[in-house]
């Protein structure tokens, strides 16, 4: 093969791909989850994985193991497999310790870290690379600002669990059956002809 003929590396992928402005805004998101992550979780017992420097390499590493093979995606599959099985090996270690002693997470201001919180975070500065690099920026955007809420929110969000009761629950639940169930089966035209009025 010529010299002329060779292809520049990653010349055929689309433009958005390689969009400096979405990896900007990818590394800024990454950077952002990984400052909320370390927050809450930097006084932990057992350091959970991730933080301000890995979320922004997780993130990184997702977007550019997507763009390479953005129609067959196993390159990026593989990278997920992989992070997979290191989450699977810390979580593992975690539980062992929390085996050997068991009273060491109620101990007053003691815990060990967020149990499958973590877990989720770096899955998800993982998921952000290829969200950001196909999605409109509002998705990525969205998706690090509910983690980072979700994130810091954990007492509030026990906190108000508590307090909400059985009946609360109930009628919440029939409101969701009716927006779910019943109003898609009503018809989206008048059902006669004294006025134009639809269910």
């Amino acid at each position: 093969m010529t010299s002329g003929s060779t292809t520049p590396f990653l010349a055929t992928l689309p433009d958005m791909l390689l969009a400096p402005e979405r990896l900007a805004v990818l590394l800024g998101l990454a950077f952002f989850l990984g400052l909320a992550f370390e927050e809450y979780f930097g006084s932990r017992r057992l350091k959970a994985p991730g933080g301000v420097r890995t979320f922004p390499l997780l993130a990184l590493a997702g977007a550019l193991l997507y763009a390479l093979m953005p129609e067959t995606p196993l390159l990026f599959l593989g990278g997920l497999l992989v992070l997979g099985l290191w989450l699977a090996v810390w979580y593992r270690y975690r539980l062992e310790i929390q085996f050997a002693e068991p009273r060491i997470e109620h101990e007053p201001g003691v815990r060990l870290d967020g149990g499958i919180m973590a877990l989720v975070g770096n899955l998800i500065a993982y998921l952000l690379g290829p969200i950001t690099l196909t999605q409109p920026l509002w998705v990525p955007v969205a998706v690090a600002v509910a983690a980072v809420l979700f994130t810091g929110a954990r007492e509030r969000l026990h906190a108000f669990a508590e307090t909400v009761g059985g009946t609360e629950l109930s009628t919440l639940a029939k409101f969701l059956i009716i927006i779910g169930i019943v109003l898609p089966l009503v018809p989206d035209e008048p059902v006669t002809t004294l006025t134009a009025i639809t269910p």
